[in-house]
């Protein structure tokens, strides 16, 4: 459920970066109206929350084939695919947790006005 839920909402940022609908915050931020299509859907990924939002998505779709196909795979390619998933997952969990530490000045910060 998790994978296909990731899916939906990363089509539906698919969607709205080809149709270039400004009123949404992310896509005036990282998108033009003059740019070519494939500019405008590889938009959805070429930023932090699209590219974020694609790795949940190959993970959870991952996963969900892995849960899926687990009974017909021999134990040996079974426990394998299951080590190689959990990397990419401890990976990704660990590559997130570090980002805010090592790359503080990539995160948009709001000043308050006395300040």
């Amino acid at each position: 459920m998790q994978g296909l839920l990731c899916l939906f909402a990363f089509v539906i940022l698919l969607i709205v970066f080809a149709r270039t609908d400004l009123s949404v915050a992310l896509v005036a931020e990282n998108s033009h109206s003059a740019k070519p299509f494939i500019y405008k859907v590889a938009g959805a990924w070429g930023n932090h929350e699209g590219s974020m939002l694609l790795w949940v998505t190959v993970l959870g779709l991952s996963g969900a084939a892995l849960a899926t196909f687990s009974r017909q795979l021999p134990s040996r390619t079974l426990i394998a695919a299951l080590g190689r998933r959990l990397r990419w997952r401890s990976d990704f969990t660990l590559s997130c947790c570090l980002h805010p530490i090592l790359l503080p000045d990539s995160i948009p910060r709001r000043l308050r006005a006395g300040a």
